[in-house]
C-alpha cells in the first residue's frame, strides 16, 4: 500500500457585524487574516492553533504563513457594555471551530468560545478592544491538491 502526502493552505475568511444603539457607530477591523498555513488533506485530520499562533496536529508546523488572526474594535461606547459572539459558517470540505481571546475591556482578558455571548464592560475612556482568533480547523472531506481552501467566521459585537 502506498500513502501519498499532501499539504493544503487554509485560510478563515472573517466577516464582521457591528450594531450599536447609539449615534456612534462602532468599527471592527481586522489587522491580521487567520492562516493555518499548510494542513494534510484527508477526510478527518485535525489542525489545532493555540492563543500563541502555534499550530499542532496535522500541521506542517513550519509553514511561514501561518498567523493567529487580529481583529480591533473601535469607536465602542465610553462606560457601556457590549456584547461579543464568534461563530463559524462549515462548508463541505472544512470545519472551523474559532476560538478569540478578547482584551482590552475591564476584568481583563475573556475567552471566546464559538456560539457563547460575552458580555463585556467598556472601560471609562472608551478604550478599543483586541480580539486574538485561533482554533482547531478539521477536514470534512478528501481535498484536491493545489487548491488553496478557505472557511467563514463571524465576529459579531452589539452596543447594549
Amino acid at each position: 500500500m502506498q500513502f501519498r502526502s499532501a499539504f493544503f493552505t487554509f485560510t478563515a475568511l472573517f466577516t464582521l457585524i457591528a450594531s450599536s444603539f447609539s449615534t456612534q457607530a462602532i468599527t471592527i477591523i481586522e489587522t491580521t487574516p487567520v492562516h493555518f498555513g499548510s494542513i494534510f488533506g484527508q477526510l478527518g485530520f485535525q489542525c489545532a492553533m493555540s492563543q500563541f499562533g502555534e499550530v499542532g496536529g496535522d500541521c506542517d508546523a513550519t509553514d511561514a504563513n501561518i498567523s493567529r488572526g487580529t481583529i480591533i474594535v473601535t469607536d465602542l461606547p465610553r462606560k457601556g457594555t457590549v456584547e461579543v459572539v464568534i461563530t463559524s459558517s462549515p462548508n463541505a470540505s472544512l470545519d472551523y471551530a474559532p476560538t478569540a481571546e478578547v482584551s482590552g475591556a475591564k476584568g481583563g482578558t475573556v475567552l471566546l468560545t464559538p456560539n457563547q455571548p460575552v458580555l463585556l464592560e467598556v472601560k471609562g475612556n472608551g478604550a478599543d478592544l483586541t480580539i486574538n482568533v485561533f482554533g482547531t480547523l478539521s477536514i470534512n472531506d478528501d481535498l484536491r491538491t493545489s487548491q488553496p481552501y478557505t472557511v467563514d467566521y463571524t465576529i459579531q459585537v452589539n452596543a447594549l
